[in-house]
């Protein structure tokens, strides 16, 4: 965060100028690029199950409405389409030793386009400009992590449930369940 509610690139103060206009533009130029190409490689990608599992809470979509798959793909075709999410792939953490099998060694995941969409996204959900979001994630987000934590135990072992599902487990409030994923790992 910037301190102004806003969020900021985590590299404002990395730069000293030098004096020399010319310079400090092309250091800044630099500075830049480097900070974006730092925050390209940690855009999160999640699984696609993971994401219709939260669209679907998002939406009060019935858990015993299971055949919604087709209005929930047209939202992320959607979004792909338009350039806030793009299609991406991470490999099976849980494929040696396993004895569940899989289709494929990898599962199909939706990311974040762009750095821009993602501060705008997370403006919407937590910026000064309207309460009412805030209000309604703050009441929902218990449930939302739920929904997520259920398509992560699902889905299987990858990078992302060894990284977010302890989160999400927590603020889904399983305590129990969070201190037994921090220890296993």
């Amino acid at each position: 965060a910037n301190g102004n509610g806003g969020v900021g690139n985590g590299y404002e103060d990395e730069h000293e100028f030098t004096g020399s206009e010319e310079n400090d533009n092309h250091a800044l130029t630099s500075a830049t690029t480097t900070a974006t190409i730092k925050k390209e490689k940690i855009r999160t990608s999640i699984p696609l199950s993971v994401v219709f599992a939260l669209w679907r809470k998002v939406l009060k979509i019935p858990d015993r409405q299971k055949d919604v798959t087709d209005e929930v793909s047209y939202i992320r075709s959607t979004l792909v389409l338009l350039g806030f999410l793009e299609l991406s792939e991470i490999d099976r953490e849980d494929l040696i030793g396993s004895s569940q099998k899989f289709d494929s060694r990898t599962i199909e995941c939706l990311k974040v386009h762009d750095e821009m969409h993602q501060q705008y996204g997370e403006y919407m959900a937590w910026g000064d400009h309207n309460a009412s979001f805030r209000s309604t994630i703050e009441m929902n987000e218990q449930h939302w992590n739920y929904a997520v934590m259920k398509a992560c135990e699902e889905v299987g072992s990858n990078i992302y449930t060894l990284r977010m599902l302890p989160l999400n487990t927590m603020r889904a409030n399983h305590i129990k369940e969070t201190f037994e994923l921090l220890k296993e790992k």
